[in-house]
């Protein structure tokens, strides 16, 4: 072998080693509580069991029922579902088909799925008269950069406001999701 072909093999490697460091990326989740998922973005897959997970907490608040109970005792209340991508308060902007956006009409219709399987509500559509709007947002902190690491944090927050008392709206519960997602950029590329 020449010094000629040593070289054509090293660089060769050289480059098939930093080709490959461009398309690594080591991304993980980071302890919230929870597992919520990989990659410095929010994913369909995180909104669907953040929102679970919170529609579930108020569901299962037994202080909440019983305000339920009290102020509807001959029937279940009514419910409309906001719109969660005109609050969306990230760099990742809400499209149905944008694959970059975040997709809170999923988000929504896990709510409303979980809300309808309760047994507690109807769903009535925007516009109708409702005893309950939910409304929801999805705020985003700074990014942080440690090293190759890059931290993004993200907040989950859903209120449910009740229309009905004495011609006010009144804050019946809230409550709120940290989610928190890193990644590693590749040692060798970007």
């Amino acid at each position: 072998m020449s010094i000629k072909d040593v070289i054509k093999s090293a660089v060769c490697v050289a480059a098939f080693a930093f080709a490959g460091g461009c398309v690594a990326n080591d991304s993980s989740y980071v302890p919230t509580g929870e597992p919520i998922g990989a990659g410095p973005r929010l994913t369909d897959y995180d909104l669907k069991i953040n929102a679970t997970a919170m529609v579930d907490s108020m569901l299962g608040n037994q202080q909440f029922d019983k305000k339920l109970r009290e102020q509807f005792p001959d029937r279940r209340p009514t419910i409309t579902l906001g719109d969660f991508s005109a609050h969306n308060k990230t760099c990742q902007h809400s499209g149905k088909g944008d694959h970059n956006g975040l997709r809170t009409d999923i988000m929504v219709k896990t709510i409303r799925s979980r809300l309808v399987n309760s047994g507690k509500f109807v769903i009535v559509e925007p516009g109708s008269d409702t005893d309950y709007i939910m409304q929801g947002w999805i705020d985003e902190g700074e990014p942080v950069v440690e090293g190759r690491t890059l931290i993004r944090s993200y907040t989950l927050t859903m209120e449910l406001v009740n229309t009905r008392v004495q011609g006010r709206s009144e804050l019946d519960w809230s409550g709120q999701k940290e989610i928190t997602k890193e990644s590693k950029r590749p040692s060798i590329g970007w």
